[in-house]
């Protein structure tokens, strides 16, 4: 903005000047408008717990309140959506492998893991963990280590992401990226589901901020546009990208 003023004070546009001013600093408002909107959306988004559910029942499906879900139940979840109660998947696929580390025995492991239809490395030390962790990026894996133990502190610092539970140990919380306060399976679905689109919305606000300004970079060199145009081009990619980031906030 100081560059853009002092050019026009330089070359006598002091009126060009002052609205080069007045619209940078409506931009600067707007995105302080746009930020406070998000960390209010942050914080209604940490205490966010679905209401309803899409139960199954022999005629098709029904909502129903979520509190009223027992054992036995058959959930639909869609794609992106917020799981109402932890349980075990029964249809559907995910390219996520989630295969547990467990220092618990083999015996003691098995039987989840075969209920589940999922691999697992069990009778694991603190530095077996780190070492599986290690070895899946090694083949070029992005890991997650969800964990709640000091013996899960070691693997949730090495790997991509570590993300614990609410009610795990201090050390676990520390060391980890994320945290699910609730503690509950299902939000590791919903974190994964949130970072793949908030990677999606970086890629296109970059691809919009970009794009306008290589345009009207172009077309002000060939002396099509003038300063207007690119002065209103950089102040609505602004609103542009902090619009297209507050889609985060609709679930």
């Amino acid at each position: 903005m100081t560059v853009a003023a002092s050019g026009a004070v330089a070359i006598g546009a002091t009126d060009e000047a002052a609205t080069v001013v007045l619209l940078f600093l409506l931009g600067e408002c707007l995105e302080s408008l746009a930020a406070g909107r998000a960390r209010a959306g942050i914080r209604r988004l940490v205490a966010l717990v679905p209401q309803t559910a899409l139960r199954e029942n022999p005629n098709g499906t029904e909502t129903v309140a979520a509190d009223v879900l027992v054992a036995g139940d058959v959930v639909v979840v869609g794609a992106g959506e917020r799981i109402a109660a932890d349980g075990v998947v029964i249809a559907g696929q995910s390219a996520v492998d989630e295969s547990p580390l467990t220092g618990d025995t083999l015996a003691a492991a098995a039987p989840l893991a075969r209920d589940l239809g999922i691999a697992v490395r069990a009778g694991l030390r603190p530095e077996d963990k780190l070492a599986e962790v290690r070895a899946l990026q090694a083949e070029g894996l992005r890991v997650a280590k969800v964990g709640d133990g000091i013996n899960d502190a070691p693997a949730l610092a090495a790997a991509d992401v570590g993300i614990a539970f609410g009610g795990g140990t201090d050390v676990a919380l520390e060391t980890a990226d994320a945290a699910s306060l609730r503690g509950r399976v299902g939000d590791v679905a919903a974190m994964i589901v949130l970072a793949r689109r908030t990677m999606a919305t970086i890629r296109a606000n970059i691809g919009i901020a970009v794009g306008l300004k290589l345009l009207f970079l172009a077309t002000t060199l060939a002396g099509v546009t003038g300063l207007w145009p690119a002065v209103l081009a950089d102040t609505s990619a602004t609103v542009l990208v902090t619009a297209n980031a507050l889609r985060l906030l609709r679930r």
